[in-house]
């Protein structure tokens, strides 16, 4: 069954179309106060002072990372917006293996065996680590997911944890459904994703995953058990991590499909974690309509072919306020033609829609990426492939530097590539906490033997850098399976990773350069609120540990290591230092076990903490 599946995707992408000529890039437009419709002139939903007071707590309490003024502040917002909890079945009696540590690859092809489905990528800000992640297609039983570790920016690779779900006879993964999300309370960092999968071939559902960036402390969840007409697709994640630690909530969106008296519906689902660190998560489902959307619908029966493709990102403003955005292409009837952009912007972490509005286009859109660097900046990128004519698809976006809960104007527009060559895929990141450092990800059709072209082009002080290739030479990507998905690695030169599955459907590959000095990702671009020093993590440790620490303003900067006598036994950091928080790793391969301290001096700013080495 897969692999007619396989065959007849392949067929289709493989039958585009190309249109040669000049192309110009269209005039954009936008229409404010969209209803969840789709029609215009819709009124607005309004916040009551008590709910304006409660959402000033939780951003105390996030900022602070008292989880439990968070929680007891959250449950009276969604008693009083009538949020209810979500219903995730925890699944956590997965076949699992931890791979060996000398499993490491000092090359790009991370997997050349696999039959891949769909990757994904993401990078923790605070240590600089690099996760990627695919779905592996297996015949006659349930996929597995793999996932890969980098330590020194995507120079080499460990294959770390890879899973499945045996209680399942066959679950299978939809291509180009998963996303993942790195989030680092400090102490540890976990992995947080989501997946769009076929269930026994009988039913649509949304995966939800997390688990320790060692691997350990996995818990997994499906968003239903089949019983209805009802199926979900699309899934994506994002998170406040780039603003907060111990205090950050996880987002997610996807599309909800359900079948009423024969008739087809769909409509945008929005649901978040506030205990994204706890060891079972809770999930609140948010609604603004009567139907059960999150916000947009359709109010009529669509037709079989309609779809609905979501994107969701946080964005946090230089007066330092939350918003969670989220961006929607829709087919399926009049008010929903696919030339739009729908959006939304929430200053209530989802629970009410302060402003709804379009990006009006001339041209069919699909597959829309929504991006912000996640603190302190009004910029905010949308990537869309883009119809220009007689099947020439092109990878297009649209960008905001404005950015606020009443104010969305995006005020540029282009291609990222006008080439005749058909765009099958494009995918967006930014770069955490940097002003506006953006990467487009894409894939250009070459040819009719379902080989594509992997590129990536830098978006940077508001204009496009230079296209590059990112398949090597004699190799082939594709954008049917395992789509190249855009990263960041923590270094100030060459910064760009991306990942992307071989033409044949057999591996994956990620590719990144190996310039720049590692420092960890932090808050490298922006003014860092202020100086501290980090406990090492892991502690105890064998033999190495990493120490954090945050850097208010460009600083010469001594991080130091001494025995319990006071004697130094290492200068991790001995020199000019950036603002934002930084990242060095101490090993002590050489040392005996015992008690250490290290300690920070940066602009008259000292702090000394406890280490324990155990041998």
């Amino acid at each position: 069954m897969k692999n007619i599946t396989l065959a007849i995707l392949l067929v289709l992408f493989s039958a585009t179309f190309t249109f040669s000529q000049s192309k110009i890039a269209g005039t954009i437009t936008q229409t404010q106060n969209i209803a969840p419709d789709g029609t215009n002139n819709y009124s607005s939903q309004t916040i009551s002072p008590e709910l304006q007071n409660l959402y000033k707590e939780v951003k105390q309490a996030k900022s602070e990372g008292n989880l439990a003024n968070i929680k007891f502040y959250q449950d009276q917002i969604n008693n009083l917006t009538g949020a209810t909890r979500l219903h995730i079945t925890h699944i956590t009696d997965v076949a699992s293996s931890q791979s060996s540590n000398e499993d490491n690859f000092n090359y790009t092809a991370i997997n050349s065996t696999h039959g891949v489905v769909s990757g994904a990528i993401s990078t923790d800000r605070i240590t600089g680590y690099i996760y990627a992640a695919y779905t592996r297609y297996v015949v006659g039983e349930s996929d597995e997911m793999w996932f890969y570790k980098s330590t020194n920016n995507g120079i080499s690779w460990n294959n770390f944890f890879h899973f499945a779900l045996p209680e399942y006879t066959e679950l299978d993964y939809n291509p180009n459904e998963l996303d993942i999300e790195v989030i680092n309370r400090g102490d540890s960092a976990f992995i947080w994703g989501t997946a769009g999968a076929v269930i026994t071939s009988t039913f649509n559902s949304v995966l939800v995953f997390r688990m320790r960036a060692d691997g350990n402390g996995f818990d997994s969840g499906l968003m239903q058990d089949g019983a209805s007409n009802t199926s979900y697709h699309f899934p994506r994640i994002t998170s406040d991590a780039a603003r907060y630690t111990s205090g950050s909530y996880v987002y997610f969106t996807c599309t909800q499909d359900s079948l009423a008296g024969g008739n087809k519906f769909v409509k945008s689902k929005f649901f978040y974690s506030a205990t994204p660190f706890g060891v079972s998560p809770e999930f609140t489902q948010q609604a603004n309509s009567t139907v059960g959307a999150y916000y947009y619908y359709t109010s009529s029966a669509a037709g079989d072919s309609s779809y609905m493709h979501n994107d969701i990102c946080y964005v946090n403003t230089p007066g330092d306020s939350d918003l969670v955005v989220t961006a929607s292409v829709i087919r399926g009837n009049f008010a929903f033609d696919g030339h739009k952009v729908f959006m939304t912007t929430s200053s209530t972490y989802g629970a009410s829609v302060d402003n709804s509005y379009s990006i009006n286009d001339t041209k069919y859109l699909q597959f829309p990426r929504i991006a912000s660097p996640g603190y302190q900046s009004r910029n905010v990128m949308v990537s869309s492939r883009r119809l220009y004519a007689l099947g020439d698809w092109d990878a297009y976006y649209y960008y905001a530097t404005n950015y606020s809960h009443n104010t969305s104007t995006f005020g540029l527009s282009g291609f990222i590539d006008n080439s005749t060559d058909t765009t099958l895929t494009v995918d967006l990141k930014a770069r955490s906490r940097s002003v506006n450092n953006f990467l487009f990800a894409f894939a250009n059709k070459n040819g009719n033997d379902g080989k594509a072209v992997i590129e990536g082009r830098m978006f940077t002080l508001g204009a496009l850098g230079s296209t590059y290739i990112v398949n090597q030479s004699g190799t082939s990507g594709s954008g049917v399976y395992a789509a190249p998905v855009a990263g960041f690695r923590n270094v100030s030169g060459d910064s760009c990773i991306i990942g992307w599955g071989n033409s044949t459907g057999i591996g994956y590959n990620v590719t990144g350069g190996s310039s720049g000095a590692f420092v960890g990702i932090g808050n490298n671009s922006i003014v860092a609120g202020d100086f501290s020093l980090s406990q090492n993590y892991p502690n105890p440790f064998n033999p190495s540990t990493k120490i954090s620490f945050t850097v208010q303003q460009n600083s010469f900067v001594k991080l130091t290591v001494y025995d319990i006598m006071g004697r130094e036994i290492s200068k991790l950091v001995n020199g000019e230092v950036t603002s934002g928080v930084h990242s060095v790793e101490f090993n002590a391969i050489s040392l005996p076990s015992g008690i250490y301290y290290y300690k920070l001096e940066a602009n008259g700013f000292s702090d000394v903490k406890k280490m324990m080495l155990v041998k």
